[in-house]
């Protein structure tokens, strides 16, 4: 009781402390073992053979290594906003040609809208508005292929660009055009599937946030430790505003995860879809019994209700079921309504009868 008594005070205040970095987070790669965002959910998938690395704390396999032809294409249409940040960490040796790290361009499709890659030894920043021309390509004055991570943010706050090397400011310039809209999906390590051009070291923590952070901001990240929230002995993690119990990791798209058994006194489910009442409304399409009886036959559960081999693999949501449930309720109300009324016909009609 006293480690969940802490545990809960300790991720109440993590929560707290987080609250920078998490507000307008919309894409977050941590890279522990698996190239998806967890903020939306958009699956990465690799190519060539990306290998999963220490991070800059020397923590085992949370960074992704990329190497020859190694590359992770992100599904979805990820794009940046007026005002953003792109915010990760990056470390390799030396890159005697373009080499893209994180990008959305492709200019021989016209779907090109921005590019972060190493030229040499700095950052090259590539922005489009036309999907096809480069409006502004910019080359850091900083050399960073030293073998070492390094913090690299690029910040647009309306048309104003500042490019973060390990808190080191550059100003880039001022970016009045609205940055094309591609819908191309993103890349880790290439510019694109059929491109030669590839990038070699390893990357982490990519964050796509839909404001621009400023210097508090991204230093609070430049000192982000993703793995600091682990509390050693009481099975629970916090990150992100997501919590584990008993368990490494969540899928994506869900904040809560407890592999074992929970007891509470009250669940309340919101639901944001209409609750079945529409059964009752008068264009309702009530199944005959004939056709129930036929998809039972055929399917052995009742429609619109998942079978036990989906229940078994997937489980099942329980606000969902429960809405569900309460449908085939008011299904059968109707059914016992219809039949009561056949029933009193009839023994009106017996009752017409013996009185003759």
């Amino acid at each position: 009781m006293k480690k969940l008594l802490f545990s809960l005070i300790f991720l109440a205040v993590s929560q707290v402390l987080n609250a920078q970095v998490d507000n307008g987070l919309i894409s977050y790669f941590p890279f522990t073992q698996g190239y998806d965002d967890v903020i939306n959910g958009s699956i990465g998938t690799p190519f060539g053979n990306p290998e999963f690395n220490n991070d800059r704390f020397n923590n085992f396999s949370k960074s992704l290594s990329l190497d020859s032809q190694d590359y992770v294409e992100i599904e979805g249409d990820l794009n940046l906003s007026e005002n953003f940040t792109i915010s990760f960490w990056v470390n390799f040796i030396n890159s005697s040609s373009y080499s893209p790290i994180i990008n959305k361009w492709y200019t021989g499709q016209g779907i090109a809208s921005f590019h972060i890659a190493i030229s040499g030894s700095s950052i090259n920043l590539g922005l489009s508005s036309d999907g096809s021309n480069k409006d502004l390509d910019y080359l850091s004055q900083i050399q960073i292929a030293d073998g070492n991570w390094h913090h690299i943010v690029v910040s647009k706050n309306g048309s104003e660009i500042k490019l973060y090397t390990d808190l080191q400011e550059e100003f880039v310039g001022n970016y009045t055009s609205s940055i094309f809209q591609s819908q191309q999906n993103l890349f880790f390590g290439t510019q694109n599937q059929t491109d030669p051009y590839y990038f070699t070291g390893n990357l982490d923590e990519v964050r796509f946030y839909n404001r621009a952070l400023d210097l508090n901001e991204i230093t609070n990240l430049n000192n982000y430790d993703e793995n600091q929230f682990w509390e050693q002995g009481s099975n629970v993690i916090y990150h992100l505003g997501r919590v584990a119990i008993n368990k490494s990791d969540l899928p994506a798209g869900y904040a809560l995860g407890i592999n074992g058994k929970a007891i509470m006194e009250e669940v309340k489910v919101q639901l944001s879809e209409n609750w079945p009442d529409f059964v009752f409304e008068k264009d309702y399409e009530l199944p005959t019994l004939e056709e129930v009886e036929e998809h039972i036959a055929e399917k052995g559960h009742l429609s619109e209700i998942p079978s036990e081999e989906d229940v078994v693999e997937n489980g099942i949501n329980l606000g969902e079921m429960n809405a569900k449930l309460l449908q085939k309720i008011e299904e059968l109300t109707l059914y016992l309504i219809k039949q009561n009324k056949e029933i009193q016909k009839l023994k009106k009609e017996v009752n017409a009868l013996q009185d003759e």
